[in-house]
């Protein structure tokens, strides 16, 4: 087989020879605008996490406290970075392997735009308290409008751009009309407004898998066979059993991992097994996928020995592979005992979203940038990018799960000493155990934002003239027989695959648990405790609860298990049939507050009041936020709110 190949200044970037791509693509804009979502991001997720090392450095506005920046900075690295950039580098590899155009590059603009326009506003609505209660689902309704209608424009393009390439493209095809079809399908699922209880649980749970997997995951694999298979001098990836194999794997699977973050909690039992089950058959794809790569690059390392690219495909891969690890230890009831609710959580979002997803779309950008910006990269810029990502995500996602290990054993251990209350002054304990290693996260965090910044700078910044084509080269792509793959998919069954899978997940993991426990009668705490008047003071201390974030800090599941021993009654799902949503929680940054109103002193208002103005005043050590931004009148709201669950 003969390609054609481009070199880049040895001097500057010193990559292979790659396959010249046409200048000016629909990808630039798309791209460009993910970096001016990127560092804003970063900036405000540092400045979340210095609240929590050094809580009095930062107050005033109440939008910079940590429970509404925390929510910004996630969901604009989410959507703002990883979306639209993901999805511009989508656009580019269909059509590029495809050696087509894209098509509609209009609409393709009017979805670059309405995906901006609904990260704007989202993360307007975040800070001014608009936020809805649910981990990247924090955008108000008409922001999420905004972001759907974007989202749906833009597979409009890419399937087009897909049905005008070739029928038998390969891995890279299959992967992007799947995350293409998964994109606005998990959205859409995600977003529908009114469910309460356990139903708005699960719905939440699968739409993180979905989030995940099904659109960063599928999407960024997409981008990882084109950037190997043009790294490599090929035109396309050579697809194998294996390849397919690994693509319907992920396809089958990761939808139903769903369940991993709700192990004990109030769903159903079976729920959890499925969670469990299918957090380790995770294991399988990520093998498969990783040997179907490996074998590709066969005699081919050499060749690409030093590749910034490939570097960085390799170690999003590896970061993929601990996640999968990370994740099935959420999903165990073994180990999910000591790490749920703890920093844990945090750390497998920093492998996968900080991780693996963004150094797949950074190789993405290294490798085209020449084409995009009409000018070579800068080597020394990109190695300096390479090390400082590599130290700012060991430091960060290190000090989380360290961080949480110590939390969950503290936890444990208060529980073995009964004298030691899990909430109280007795949390001092877990916020002790835990300082150090949260001072390290927040400085790997800070070095991961300088990796990050270097960068764009790399990218944007023209180290020198634009690669020129060279002599063609000769490459050997036969295949063993025995991996040989003869039947390639057509784009009907690949779409109506694509949308059964995703109607089977969602079905099994969030509709069919929501039925059953939409018809679950409230409980004597629901009723007395947990359903509020339009309009009383514990109704607006909720809406507050809710708007300042501070249900990242605290949970509200009392789980049957010793680490929960002493925080009062276990928590079932009748408990929560009057929420909407209902209030789980993410962290135990502080103590959980499902039975708050039943011990001293959060029983008392004046009290409560008094901490939330100043939380440092009676507990020296508390990392909470000062709520004094609040009226007195607000103040008194969730401090009723607080006190009446009990």
């Amino acid at each position: 087989m003969t390609v054609d190949s481009a070199a880049q200044p040895e001097s500057e970037a010193g990559d292979i020879p790659v396959p010249p791509e046409a200048t000016g693509t629909v990808a630039r804009p798309f791209l460009l605008t993910s970096f001016a979502f990127l560092v804003p991001a970063l900036v405000l997720g540092l400045v979340a996490a210095l609240q929590l090392v050094a809580p009095d450095v930062i107050t005033g506005a109440g939008f910079i406290v940590y429970g509404r920046l925390l929510p910004v900075a996630t969901d604009l690295f989410l959507y703002g970075w990883l979306t639209i950039g993901l999805a511009g580098a989508l656009l580019h590899v269909v059509s590029r392997s495809g050696k087509v155009e894209v098509a509609r590059p209009r609409e393709a603009m009017a979805a670059l735009g309405l995906m901006a326009l609904g990260v704007v506003l989202g993360t307007v609505g975040v800070a001014a308290g608009l936020n809805e209660g649910r981990q990247y689902l924090e955008y108000p309704l008409w922001a999420d409008a905004a972001l759907f209608l974007g989202m749906v424009l833009f597979a409009r393009v890419l399937l087009a751009t897909a049905k005008d390439a070739a029928v038998d493209a390969g891995p890279v095809r299959w992967y992007a009309v799947a995350a293409a079809w998964w994109l606005p399908l998990g959205f859409l699922a995600g977003n529908i407004p009114g469910l309460s209880g356990v139903g708005s649980v699960t719905q939440t749970a699968f739409f993180r898998a979905a989030i995940v997997g099904l659109w960063l995951a599928t999407g960024g694999l997409a981008v990882v066979y084109h950037v190997v298979a043009r790294r490599t001098g090929r035109d396309t990836f050579p697809a194998t059993r294996l390849t397919l194999l690994g693509f319907w794997s992920i396809a089958v699977v990761w939808a139903l991992t769903a369940p991993a973050v709700l192990t004990y909690t109030a769903v159903p039992d079976w729920l959890e097994t499925v969670g469990v089950i299918f957090s380790m058959g995770l294991l399988i794809p990520a093998a498969v996928v990783f040997t179907d790569l490996v074998i590709a690059m066969r005699r081919r390392w050499e060749s690409v020995r030093g590749d910034l690219a490939i570097r960085f495909i390799m170690f999003g891969g590896a970061l993929l592979g601990l996640w999968t690890v990370a994740n099935l230890t959420m999903a165990l009831r073994a180990s999910s005992g000591i790490v749920q609710y703890t920093g844990w959580l945090a750390g497998v979002e920093v492998l996968g979203i900080y991780g693996a997803f963004t150094a797949w779309l950074v190789a993405f950008a290294y490798h085209a940038a020449p084409q995009l910006t009409g000018g070579a990269t800068s080597s020394r810029l990109g190695t300096t990018h390479y090390v400082v990502m590599l130290l700012g995500i060991l430091g960060w996602a290190g000090g989380a799960f360290l961080g949480g290990l110590a939390a969950g054993w503290t936890w444990v251990a208060s529980a073995n000493e009964a004298a030691i209350s899990p909430a109280g002054e007795g949390f001092r304990n877990t916020l002790r155990s835990v300082e150090g290693f949260a001072v390290a996260s927040f400085v790997g965090q800070a070095i991961y934002l300088i990796a990050l910044v270097v960068f764009v700078v790399a990218v944007v910044r023209k180290a020198g003239a634009a690669p020129a084509p060279v002599a063609a080269v000769e490459i050997d792509d036969t295949l063993d027989p025995e991996l040989a793959l003869e039947d390639m998919h057509g784009p009907r069954r690949l779409h109506s695959a694509a949308v059964g899978l995703f109607v089977v997940a969602a079905v099994l993991v969030w509709v069919i648990p929501w039925v059953e426990t939409a018809g679950v009668e409230g409980t004597v705490l629901a009723d007395t405790s947990r359903r509020y008047d339009d309009g009383s003071l514990e109704a607006t201390g909720r809406d507050l609860y809710v708007a300042e974030g501070c249900w990242y800090c605290h949970t509200q599941q009392v789980r049957p298990i010793v680490t929960d021993v002493g925080l009062g009654a276990v928590s079932i799902d009748g408990d929560h049939v009057h929420e909407t949503p209902a209030l789980f929680g993410v962290q135990r940054i502080g103590p959980d507050l499902m039975h708050a109103g039943s011990r001293e002193p959060t029983n008392d208002l004046a009290w409560l009041v008094s901490h939330l103005a100043d939380p440092r005043e009676a507990r020296g050590y508390s990392t909470m936020p000062s709520y004094d931004h609040l009226s007195q009148g607000d103040l008194e709201a969730l401090a009723a709110y607080i006190a009446a669950s009990k």
